[in-house]
């Protein structure tokens, strides 16, 4: 690939391209609804899973350019820290930036456990240490347990 001056060049050069798959993907969107409803009656069909009404489904397709993940690593971390992404979206992001991020769910438990200012807020704000336990993924204690130490 030839050298490009800047990030945004290789942007602006990629835009027809950026606006071709997007049609192209646009005007296929309803056939692959349907492959996946197909694929959720034939596990139905299987029983490998319960019969029963079709789940939504639609395919999250991936950067087809190459990415910048530094600059999305930036951006996700100053729109969590303003308070503009959720933990869950700014996660989400990364992961689909390329980030090796196999559950968000799993992700976003595993930050929290380790989040201990927001912790801290949290029992400021409250004064609840079971809602605190609760966010750090700690177990419960009773309060004749607490009257032990």
């Amino acid at each position: 690939m030839a050298k490009v001056p800047s990030g945004y060049a290789l942007q602006l050069a990629l835009g027809p391209l950026d606006s071709l798959v997007s049609a192209m993907r646009l005007a296929r969107n309803h056939e692959y609804q349907l492959m996946l409803r197909m694929v959720q009656r034939l596990h139905e069909a299987g029983q490998v899973w319960p019969a029963g009404e079709s789940l939504p489904a639609r395919l999250a397709w991936g950067a087809h350019t190459p990415t910048d993940r530094t600059t999305v690593l930036a951006d996700v971390t100053a729109g969590y820290a303003a308070g503009v992404f959720s933990l869950d979206t700014a996660v989400r992001l990364l992961q689909e930036a390329g980030y090796p991020i196999d559950d968000v769910a799993g992700e976003v438990e595993r930050i929290q456990k380790r989040a201990f200012d927001q912790a801290a807020r949290l029992a400021d704000a409250t004064g609840d240490n079971a809602a605190v336990r609760a966010y750090l993924g700690l177990p419960t204690q009773c309060r004749r347990c607490l009257q032990c130490r």
